[in-house]
Formats: C-alpha cells, sequence, structure tokens
C-alpha cells in the first residue's frame, strides 16, 4: 500500500491500494511471456495485444464466445481463448500477448446512429464499434449536449465570404477554461420583430490579450431555435435555407454582439439496458480540437504494431482523450475519415429512450462474428501457410514491411492469424487453444420444443346429469398430463387441483348459488411444467341475482406470436374475445426466463389496441416467454396464456459428432505453428488435442506431424492438411520447437467452471518457472492451479506409452494434478527435452541482445576479450542458477572469441564470430551456439 496524492489525480485524501504487474527484475532476458491466438468476442483482428491481467483481457476481448452447441456432451461450446489465458495467468504467467483470429471478410462491425448530430452537409452520423463483431448488440448510443457560458466583452465582426460563409472575430472573458480552437459556439441572436436565431461558429484561433480571449473563425451554420425547446438546438427554418449565399445577407443584418455565447461539447455515452456502460465527457465536434470525437480509436488503429512496437498515439495533444478511451477501453470509436458535425437537435438532458441501438446486418451470428465454417483457414496467413521453415522468417519480415512502407493503401496488409505474431517479438512460448476444436455445421442445431400453453375453451354453463360442468381446452403436443386449478379468484391463492391425462374435464361444483370461478390449466410431462393458460372467469350456474353478483374485472387477453414483419423478428400479438377497449385501460406485459415466470420482468407498452402487435425493443439472445393482461381503474385482469419467443440469432450450431470429426484442420495449424515457431528460432508451441482424444488418436496425430515417409501420400497426409504441406525432412529440426501436452484440465475456480485445453496451464507454468529459478528448469510434476479432473482419464499405461511417444501426458497424483513429461517432439536426443530448447532460445536471444551493443565497435584484440568476458558473466550466472552442467564454470561453458574461430582473413572481410559452448544441465553433452557478425548491424545465431 502507498498514499497516493489528492491531486492532480483527482482523489479523496486517503490510502488506496493499486496493483500493478511488476516485471521480474533478472540480467537475463524474459522467457516468461506467452501468445495466444485464439477466438474472442471483441478486440482487434490479427493485431497482438499485450495483456498483463485477465480483467484486462476481458475488457478489450470480451466474454467466452458462445460457438456451437455440442450434443454429445449437451452443451454449449465457448471459445477457448479466454479460458487459456486466465490458466496462464492463475499458474504464474504475468504478461501475455492476445491475436484473435476469425475470417476478416465475414465478419460485420456494427454502427450506431448518432441522436442529435450530423455532418456538415447535413447528413446522419453513424458512430462504429470499437472491434467487429456482435458484441456490442446489446449496447445503445447516446449522446449529451452540454452548453458552457461565455461572456463578450466586444461586438462582433463579420465578413461575409462569397461561399456563403461567414469569418467572424469575438473577444469574449477569460474563464476557468478559455476557449480554444476547435470548439464550437453557439451564437444566440434576437432580431427585432423575428425568431430568435442560432448560428454555429468554429473557432479557428484563439489569442488571451488585455481585453479577454480573441476569438476567430467562420460561421458554419444559421438555424431559427425552436421556441418549444429551448434546451435543443432547433429544427431548421425551411424558409431560411442553411447554404449558401442566404447566409451572407442574413448575417449581414445580425446585431452585434450576439445576445448569447456558448460553448458547445458533448457526452457519448454507451447505454446497457436502462443503465450506463461508459461514458465520455467534454467531446468536441471539431478535427481542430485535442478532444475531437472523432479521434477516438478502434481497436486496431490504437493497437495496431509500428515496427515492433506498439503505437504510442494516434495524435499529437490527444494523448488525454485517447488514455481515457484505453482503460478502460471505451466500446465506441470513429471512422478514420470523421470530420467535422453539427449538434442540430441535440438534446441537453436525454435518457435511455432516446438512445440508439445498432444496425445489425441480417445473418447467423457465427456469420456476423465471422466464424460460421471452422477450418484451419481462420489460423494461418493464406500467403505464408505453404512457406517452409527457412523462408518463413524472411517471407513474413517482407509482408511486414512492406505494409508499412505503404500506409493507408490495400497493395499490401501485414500478416495475419497466427503469422501476425511476428509483430510481437517477446513471446517465447505460442498456444492456439481454440485450433482444438471439432467443427460446426453451417445449419443452427434443431431446438427441442419446449410444451406450449393449452387454450382454455369457455366452462359449460349447463351441467351434465350428474351436475358437472365440462371444461376442454387445446391439447399440447409431447404433454403426459395436465394440472387444471380452479380457485374463487384469478389469483389463485388457494386452488383446487384436478390432475388429468386428456384435454377435457367435467367439475362438480355444486355452489349455493351463482358464484364466480376462475380455470387455468398447464400441461406436464417427465418432471417438466409448461405454461398456464388463459385464464377463464366464470359465473355458476350463470344467473343475474344480484346478491351473488362478482365485481367486473377487465376482459381476458389472446396471446400469439405475431408474422414476422421488415425485417423479420419475432414479436407478439393479443386480442381479446368479449369487451370492446374501453376509456382508462392499461397493459402489463411481463416476461420470464421460465414458463412458470419465477422471476418475471415487465415491459412498458403503450395504451392498448385492438390485435396489437408488439416486438422485443431489443434482439433476444435466449428464448423467454412473455405474458399480457389488462387494467382499469386499479383492477387487474386475468394474465393471458403465455407464449415463447425464440431468440432471433442463435449460437448454438451443431457440432459435428466424435465419429465425424476430420483432423485435417489442426494438423494444418500445428503444421504452421511449429514452422512459425522455427522460424522466429526464439519460441516453442504449445499443442493441444481434443478433447475426445484417446492415446491412439494421439499417436496418429504426432505420426502427421513428422515428416512423411512417402511425400504426398494420401494415407500419410490426412485430407483437409493439404493447405499446409507436411514439413520436409530437411525440416526435421523445426520439432524441437514444439511440445505437445493431453488431455485437457478440468478447473474450478470463483471465475471459471469446466474443462480447457492444457496449454494455457502450462504456459503459465513454464512462466512461474523462468520467473523463479530460469527457463532451463522444467514445469514438469508442477501442480496445476484450480485443476479438479482430467477428460479423458488415461489409464497409467497410456500415459506411460504417450511419454514414450513424447508426448506430455497430465496426471492425477497426490499433490494435484501434474504434467507428467517435458519433451519437444525433436528426434534429437539432444534437444528432447524442453527445458533444453528453452535454455537454446534464452541464449539466442542474450546473444542477439549483446550483439546488438557490438556491431560497431572495431574488431581488436582489446574489443574481443571484452566480448568474451561480458558472455562469460551472464553464462556464468546460468550455471549459479542451475541451467549448465558442470562443478565449475570451464566445465559447463566455453567462449571462443580468439583466433581459433576468428582467423585474419575473416576479420580483413569484416565478419566476427562467437562461439559459446555450454553444456545444459541435461543432457551433458555439449552444444554449440554461434554468432557471427557479417557485416553492419547484421548479425547472425546458428546452432552447431
Amino acid at each position: 500500500m502507498r498514499p497516493l496524492p489528492p491531486f492532480p489525480s483527482g482523489r479523496l485524501p486517503g490510502v488506496y491500494v493499486e496493483t500493478a504487474a511488476i516485471p521480474p527484475a533478472d540480467a537475463l532476458p524474459r522467457m516468461d511471456i506467452a501468445g495466444f491466438v485464439g477466438f474472442a468476442a471483441s478486440g482487434p483482428l490479427s493485431v497482438p495485444v499485450a495483456v498483463e491481467d485477465p480483467g484486462r483481457f476481458r475488457e478489450i476481448f470480451g466474454p467466452d464466445l458462445a460457438l456451437a452447441r455440442d450434443e454429445t456432451r449437451g452443451e454449449t461450446r465457448t471459445s477457448l481463448l479466454g479460458g487459456a489465458v486466465e490458466s496462464f495467468f492463475a499458474n504464474g504467467g504475468r504478461r501475455a500477448w492476445v491475436l484473435r483470429v476469425a475470417d476478416a471478410e465475414r465478419i460485420a462491425t456494427l454502427a450506431f446512429p448518432a441522436p442529435g448530430m450530423e455532418t456538415a452537409n447535413g447528413a446522419g452520423v453513424t458512430i462504429p464499434a470499437r472491434a467487429p463483431g456482435m458484441w456490442p448488440s446489446a449496447l445503445a448510443c447516446g449522446t449529451r449536449l452540454t452548453r458552457t457560458r461565455l461572456v463578450a466583452t466586444g461586438p462582433l465582426a463579420r465578413v461575409p465570404l462569397p461561399n456563403g460563409l461567414v469569418d467572424w472575430a469575438l473577444t469574449v472573458a477569460p474563464g476557468p477554461v478559455p476557449p480554444v480552437p476547435g470548439d464550437l459556439l453557439e451564437l444566440g441572436f434576437r432580431p427585432d420583430g423575428q425568431p430568435g436565431l442560432v448560428a454555429l461558429a468554429e473557432v479557428t484561433a484563439a489569442a488571451p490579450g488585455p481585453g479577454g480571449v480573441a476569438l476567430s473563425g467562420r460561421v458554419l451554420r444559421f438555424r431559427r431555435r425552436a421556441p418549444e425547446d429551448p434546451g435543443t438546438l432547433g429544427v431548421e427554418n425551411p424558409g431560411l435555407a442553411p447554404i449558401p449565399t442566404s447566409q451572407a445577407a442574413l448575417a449581414a443584418g445580425l446585431p452585434a454582439p450576439p445576445d448569447t455565447v456558448n460553448r458547445l461539447r458533448f457526452d457519448l455515452i454507451a447505454w446497457r439496458g436502462e443503465g450506463v456502460a461508459a461514458r465520455l465527457e467534454g467531446l468536441a465536434f471539431s478535427p481542430l480540437h485535442p478532444r475531437f470525437w472523432g479521434a477516438l480509436p478502434d481497436d486496431a488503429r490504437l493497437f495496431a504494431p509500428l515496427d515492433g512496437a506498439p503505437r504510442p498515439s494516434l495524435a499529437p495533444g490527444r494523448a488525454a482523450l485517447i488514455a481515457e478511451a484505453t482503460a478502460p477501453r471505451f466500446p465506441f470509436a470513429a471512422a478514420p475519415d470523421a470530420g467535422l458535425t453539427l449538434p442540430w437537435g441535440m438534446a441537453t438532458a436525454p435518457g435511455r429512450a432516446s438512445a440508439n441501438g445498432p444496425e445489425i446486418p441480417a445473418g447467423p451470428p457465427l456469420d456476423l462474428d465471422g466464424l460460421a465454417v471452422f477450418d484451419d483457414r481462420l489460423f494461418l496467413d493464406p500467403d505464408l501457410a505453404r512457406a517452409d521453415a527457412a523462408v518463413l522468417a524472411e517471407a513474413m519480415e517482407a509482408k511486414r514491411s512492406a505494409s508499412l512502407a505503404l500506409p493507408g493503401t490495400s497493395a499490401e496488409t501485414p500478416p495475419t492469424g497466427l503469422h501476425a505474431l511476428s509483430a510481437a517479438p517477446e513471446v517465447s512460448m505460442v498456444a492456439i487453444p481454440d485450433a482444438a476444436h471439432r467443427a460446426w455445421t453451417l445449419e443452427p442445431a434443431a431446438e427441442p420444443a419446449p410444451l406450449i400453453a393449452p387454450l382454455l375453451a369457455p366452462p359449460a354453463e349447463t351441467p351434465d346429469q350428474w351436475g358437472r360442468h365440462a371444461l376442454s381446452w387445446s391439447p399440447a403436443p409431447g404433454a403426459t398430463r395436465y394440472r387444471l386449478e380452479r380457485a374463487a379468484d384469478a389469483d389463485f391463492a388457494a386452488p383446487t387441483v384436478t390432475l388429468t391425462e386428456d384435454p377435457e374435464a367435467a367439475l362438480a361444483l355444486d355452489p349455493d348459488c351463482p358464484t364466480g370461478f376462475a380455470f387455468r390449466v398447464r400441461a406436464e410431462r417427465a418432471g417438466e411444467v409448461g405454461p398456464w393458460s388463459n385464464t377463464r372467469l366464470a359465473q355458476l350456474p350463470p344467473d343475474a341475482f344480484a346478491a351473488c353478483a362478482t365485481p367486473e374485472t377487465p376482459d381476458t387477453l389472446i396471446l400469439a406470436e405475431a408474422a414476422p414483419g421488415s425485417p423479420p423478428r419475432p414479436g407478439l400479438a393479443w386480442s381479446r374475445e368479449a369487451d370492446a377497449p374501453r376509456p382508462g385501460e392499461t397493459t402489463d406485459l411481463q416476461s420470464s426466463a421460465t414458463p412458470t415466470f419465477e422471476a418475471p420482468e415487465d415491459e412498458a407498452l403503450p395504451a392498448p389496441d385492438i390485435d396489437m402487435d408488439w416486438t422485443p425493443p431489443q434482439p433476444l439472445t435466449a428464448g423467454r416467454w412473455f405474458r399480457v393482461r389488462l387494467t382499469r381503474d386499479g383492477a387487474h385482469g386475468p394474465w393471458s396464456n403465455a407464449v415463447r419467443l425464440a431468440p432471433e440469432t442463435r449460437a448454438d450450431f451443431a457440432m459435428v459428432p466424435v465419429d465425424a470429426h476430420a483432423p485435417g484442420p489442426l494438423i494444418a495449424i500445428h503444421r504452421a505453428l511449429i514452422r512459425f515457431c522455427a522460424a522466429r528460432a526464439d519460441a516453442v508451441a504449445l499443442l493441444s488435442l481434443p478433447r475426445h482424444a484417446q492415446a491412439e488418436a494421439a499417436e496418429a496425430h504426432l505420426a502427421a506431424l513428422l515428416p512423411l515417409t512417402a511425400p504426398g501420400d494420401p494415407a500419410g497426409d490426412p485430407a483437409g492438411a493439404r493447405r499446409v504441406p507436411a514439413l520436409s525432412h530437411a525440416e526435421e529440426g523445426a520439432l524441437s520447437y514444439a511440445a505437445l501436452f493431453h488431455p485437457w484440465i478440468g478447473v474450478a475456480t470463483p471465475e471459471r467452471q469446466g474443462f480447457l485445453p492444457p496449454d494455457g496451464a502450462a504456459a503459465g507454468l513454464l512462466a512461474r518457472r523462468a520467473i523463479a529459478e530460469g527457463a532451463w528448469i522444467s514445469a514438469a510434476n508442477q501442480p496445476i492451479a484450480g485443476g479438479v479432473a482430467l477428460s479423458p482419464r488415461l489409464p497409467r499405461p497410456d500415459a506411460a506409452r504417450l511419454i514414450d511417444l513424447q508426448l506430455n501426458p497430465l496426471v492425477a497424483e497426490p499433490g494435484g494434478f501434474v504434467i507428467l513429461n517435458a519433451d519437444t517432439l525433436s528426434r534429437t536426443e539432444e534437444l528432447r527435452p524442453l527445458p533444453v530448447r528453452r535454455l537454446m532460445i534464452l541464449l539466442r536471444r542474450l546473444a542477439l541482445r549483446e550483439a546488438q551493443t557490438y556491431v560497431f565497435e572495431p574488431n581488436s584484440d582489446d574489443f574481443r576479450a571484452l566480448v568474451r568476458r561480458r558472455f562469460e558473466r551472464l553464462l556464468s550466472l546460468i550455471h549459479q542458477r542451475g541451467g549448465l552442467k558442470g562443478a565449475t564454470p570451464a566445465a559447463a561453458f566455453r567462449v571462443e572469441t580468439g583466433a581459433s574461430v576468428n582467423s585474419a582473413t575473416a576479420i580483413d572481410q569484416g565478419r566476427f564470430l562467437v562461439e559459446l559452448r555450454v553444456a545444459p544441465s541435461r543432457p551433458f553433452r555439449h552444444l554449440t551456439v554461434l554468432l557471427l557478425q557479417t557485416g553492419p548491424q547484421q548479425v547472425q545465431v546458428r546452432e552447431a
């Protein structure tokens, strides 16, 4: 804890607790930073974003995205990216780069009509969401105009221009916040005998002086103020053209100074339901202003990398505005070409009702999220997917450099898919958890039909020969019995229950005199209850005997699903059966997630009409039940029958069955990821399999990742994987950059309950060991945080079989769920251990970091000795921490910079070679790293 000053932060005096991610202090390069690629609800596409806690991840990338209905397990599968990132942090990770992928050509970006705002040409303004996808569909965009009164200290100078605009100059008294260029002023005039006029004037220059602040600019447009709404800028007078030449004539006759001078700004509000989700205050309308709303960046511009580092700001002088919109992340952005806007019709005290929801295109939700078709193309750059490891690094750099050299053009785009992680050089391990999904079909899965509400007919007024009154209702398909209730009133506080298997009943009522009854019925089956029918009120036997008459109540409504409108959206329609509408009637509409209305929610409706249609104000994301009733003079009528409206956009597309799962896309993704890590030579691929995979499937998957014995043989190259060629025998060394983990881990934490691929937990354990002890320390046998189960549960013989295959199985041990092995897929025994590969990556990063300081040094004996001593100090640090085998530094490593590796001829050619010989803790055999200076600013690192 540390005390924070009350100023300038604006906080009240006191002690505050702040948490901050503190990077580990280490002389060695960081090896704890992971990269994650997958599906998310929001966030930029193919742009890596650094996050340092799960909260920041959720703020940018949103909740888990509902994908498809898994009929095998009876659940809706969601994106796995969020769970993997949370597992990474829970197991010790501190920093991750997250990359969202989707079909960029099909994903939609929702836009919101801005209330009361228009362009300088009179067109409406739409404000896009900060990131593509359907995530903001439940939001609404609102605006609020704010006025600050300024005092004019001199006359208004006006110079009409030939284009119909007016140059102006005015001096105002200085205030706490003086006007600046880009402010929009509202000048109010009241010419004799005329209605009030409003002129909007843009400030283009502001200079403080002895008489106040001297302002100048141009008058943009005149309009009449609406006298009935002084808080809103009025509608345009039809007899006064806003543009062009009549403006100058009008301006010439205006009195000076203006009666009122107000500075105009506005608040941009994001509504969720009836509450405010986010707000930005004091925004300006002109691009000249540092708080111009058009500077609000979308995620792609905000997080776009520039030469490998995040872009620090998007415009000079707008750092404060961008910081406000960045943390917490504001949901709206502006189009890149946003220009001057005017607040005609913008209210000063708007409510939720004036906010506008998004314009949602037609189509299934997964299509609008860019995920309607699952295959490897979602994760890969099509221009780089077929490149082998030898040329991939150069191809990625060339494509990225071309995109930076052509800003604002479409001639070249930066790498997409997982290849976009080339812009995140910090990453030392990469996981793609969402690649482990089974594919899903394009058509939505069939939704189980719920029990419907029967329609209850009026009871028979005449009893049968046994004195019973007959009741009947429409049957509910699938019902096994019906529950009929009767009571003395429509609240059914003490009902009499009759159970029957038929849609009819005969009741013996035996009233002493005509008595009022209320009847309702519902369907039931196997423990499932349906909604209640419409309520029937009846006086039996029918008699007008005054002493027994019951008070008159409003009529019963009959509810039905309305025919789809345009655009097609589900809605309701209701009608009366008997009474005509009467004055003073109102309508109550209730909705609930359950047919029993255990937690009803009320919907506000206008005055009722016969055969009225009603459509929910927001798209339904889940099915809901509705019922309606009339109220008159404080008396409630009975509830109508309940009707269920299905969700308009359904996320539960059907996943293919397990026996129909095709492994080809996952194999293609893993091949590309292995090549990507090998091409970088400074990261390992953390691979995972589908949840249902048994030991046989793991062995088959591994076989597909190895170089094919017969290239092009369909038996060795599964269908769907051929878009990414199999590794060649020349690329066999790339397998040391990959480690495969299985099975899935079940976690139970306050934030999450469910099963996740193990790659997120493995990355977190590797990060924790790297921070605490070193990248050369294995993460095996470390308990996984929150782990409670495994799926599938592999028998011990199968786990041993996976170890023999160089896979890393998860097993249950007395201390918790652990990873039982730490191997790469390398066919070379020296590089088989994962800690050895990570040690070699560390040495590579260390050599490149140190070499950058030596590029322009003269190649002298003193220089070579300096380089040797520097590397010996760093390698001694690794040796002291257990990374190198040997009782003494001389037994653990050797640094050669002398004549044995640098001949006189090589020195004359400007070449300088450093040879590092190290003995990793396991195995005992020496490995060699060559650091080669080939020219100015050209350094290569090779393994020998």
